[in-house]
């Protein structure tokens, strides 16, 4: 009888501590499956400054939003798990026209259809996308907000064209990989805009001392940078940022990004990206 009462103890103890906890003894409490591929890292955990692009800041809030504006992005991706788990991924795997990208315009997310194959859907027919047998192949896996009753319709992914001056395929003709510009993606789930270059990491670069090293990448503003529109004398005759509504100089920093307006005044009238006074002020810190 005092083995049974003992165990009556120890289960009497036990009930209690769960009471005083708040959990309920009946109900098993099972370790819930994190989800991926909202945030760039779980629990929307801050990028360290080492997965950041070359350039960046400790503090880095991101690039410029004059050059790479506000992104929409509705969809769950994991580039982790892809470049980590997916035997024979690579960047290129997906983003395969980047190599032969000559303009800043050009569409580089992948094709739907690049999908397919593991995800067991068919994009053949955006107006008629099948889903895939699994949860995985289902359209509210990857589109978030998508319910049964959208039918073929999401959320549309929002990526502006960057205000910028750029030639992928100049780029990996050099040999230069896509981390040297966009960091460690691999170490990513969701990859956002602050993976996009910033100005003092392509300096590194286009400054170069050494001719050889540096190509034709010459660092003069224009090489990166939008200039006056041509046969357009309201544009004016210096290097401008074109913004979705239009040329913008000076005038608009204040408003869009009010502690580097010095800085942008102070480079709108630099006479040209290669003296010594501009050599100066890119130490500083610039969201560009």
């Amino acid at each position: 009888m005092r083995a049974f009462e003992l165990l009556l103890l120890i289960a009497a103890i036990v009930l209690g501590a769960s009471l005083a906890l708040g959990a309920d003894p009946l109900v098993a409490t099972e370790a819930q499956p994190e989800i991926s591929g909202f945030t760039p890292l779980p629990h929307d955990a801050r990028v360290p400054l080492r997965w950041l692009p070359p350039g960046s800041f400790a503090d880095d809030d991101g690039p410029s939003d004059v050059i790479f504006p506000p992104q929409k992005i509705t969809l769950r991706f994991n580039h982790k798990f892809h470049l980590g788990q997916v035997p024979g991924t690579t960047c290129t795997s997906c983003h395969d026209a980047a190599t032969t990208s000559t303009n800043s315009a050009d569409r580089l997310l992948p094709s739907p259809k690049k999908c397919d194959a593991c995800h067991r859907t068919d994009h053949s027919q955006l107006s008629a996308v099948a889903a895939g047998p699994t949860d995985s192949g289902r359209c509210e896996f990857c589109h978030v907000g998508h319910r049964d009753a959208d039918g073929n319709r999401v959320a549309v992914v929002d990526l502006p064209t960057p205000n910028l001056v750029f030639n992928h395929q100049k780029h990996a003709a050099r040999n230069i990989g896509c981390a040297q510009c966009h960091g460690s993606v691999e170490e990513l789930e969701l990859a956002t805009r602050d993976q996009m270059p910033r100005m003092r990491g392509c300096l590194k670069c286009h400054q170069m001392p050494d001719p050889a090293a540096r190509g034709t990448a010459k660092s003069e503003c224009t090489t990166c940078h939008i200039a006056a529109r041509p046969r357009d004398p309201k544009s004016g005759s210096t290097t401008r940022t074109t913004r979705p509504t239009g040329l913008s100089g000076t005038k608009w920093w204040p408003p869009m990004t009010p502690r580097f307006a010095p800085i942008a005044t102070k480079r709108s009238t630099a006479p040209s990206a290669t003296t010594a006074a501009y050599g100066r002020a890119r130490s500083i810190r610039t969201t560009t």
